[in-house]
């Protein structure tokens, strides 16, 4: 059974936070592209889950859910 969290909607994602609150702005713009995305950020930060609201909320949603996750990025290896 799936995850519950990775069937939300972009509507159903909430902050206070400013910046958060852009994001979710331009995550609403994405979902009405036909165009693949790259989320960036730090481990832990929700990418997974933003791209999973983010598909949820496209009018693919009802076909498969892709992603592609790049590990140990080189360039931050010291």
């Amino acid at each position: 059974m799936r995850d519950p969290l990775f069937r939300l909607r972009i509507e159903d994602l909430t902050t206070s936070n400013d910046a958060m609150a852009r994001c979710l702005q331009l995550a609403a713009l994405a979902a009405k592209s036909e165009v693949p995305i790259v989320l960036l950020g730090e481990t832990g930060t929700g990418k997974t889950l933003l791209a999973h609201a983010i598909h949820n909320s496209s009018a693919r949603a009802g076909r498969p859910f892709i992603a592609f996750q790049r590990l140990g990025d080189q360039r931050h290896v010291a």
